[in-house]
């Protein structure tokens, strides 16, 4: 947190002896996310263990590369110099989802076929620090956007159903180790009209979701694109 606030003042600082004008907005978003890396999976399954203590589910490996719904809330501030070079920072809080394929239920006692998924969904707040060019400003503002997220993981957690060929239903409800920040570079364009606006962008994330655990020898980074909206205060 010390960091964020530091990093937010020195943006400030930075701005306010490079800003011509100043634009504030907010952003509503949605778009779609996976994993990539030599861990991510398209299809896995989902062990279950039924006694007469306890009972729990899980999937093997969660960490999907199949693309799933994201959506998010930010707010951003950027610095407009006068020759349209363009310095700012988003701050937004959302949460990032993938999906694996689920192909069968497995227990110390059979496996069996099945057909459903599992979705794992990772809750953020996210610091977008940036710098760009307006490319064009007659009317129609266009802005080619490069920067960093920055995400505090503030919780991460899998959601799985699929019916076997039995026909039971087999649920899980699991939280996941969560990294402490992710990292992504990413690249952005920004277009507004008046007031509104329209932004896509692609994150590519640096920060391995496994990379913690003992013994791993797996990568998951996590693959964000955004489509959103914005109003210009």
């Amino acid at each position: 947190m010390k960091t964020t606030k530091l990093l937010c003042g020195t943006l400030l600082l930075a701005g306010s002896s490079f800003a011509q004008t100043v634009e504030i907005s907010g952003t509503a978003f949605t778009g779609i996310s996976k994993f990539g890396g030599s861990g991510a999976a398209k299809s896995s399954f989902i062990y279950t263990s039924i006694t007469a203590d306890e009972g729990y589910s899980y999937t093997n490996n969660p960490y999907g590369a199949r693309f799933s719904i994201n959506d998010g809330i930010g707010m951003q501030a950027q610095f407009v110099s006068e020759r349209k070079y363009i310095l700012g920072a988003q701050l937004g809080v959302e949460q990032l989802r993938s999906r694996t394929e689920i192909t069968g239920i497995s227990s110390s006692a059979y496996f069996r076929y099945a057909k459903g998924h599992t979705t794992l969904r990772h809750d953020f707040i996210n610091l977008n620090p940036y710098f760009g060019k307006r490319l064009f400003s007659s009317g129609l503002d266009v802005d080619l956007l490069l920067g960093t997220d920055l995400g505090v993981c503030l919780k991460s957690e899998e959601n799985g159903e699929a019916e076997d060929s039995n026909g039971e239903t087999i649920t899980t409800s699991e939280e996941r180790i969560r990294p402490r920040t992710d990292v992504r570079p990413r690249i952005g364009l920004a277009m507004y009209k008046n007031r509104f606006g329209l932004n896509l962008s692609y994150a590519h994330g640096l920060t391995s979701y496994t990379g913690e655990r003992d013994g791993s020898n797996v990568e998951n980074y996590m693959r964000v694109v955004r489509l959103g909206l914005s109003y210009r205060l």
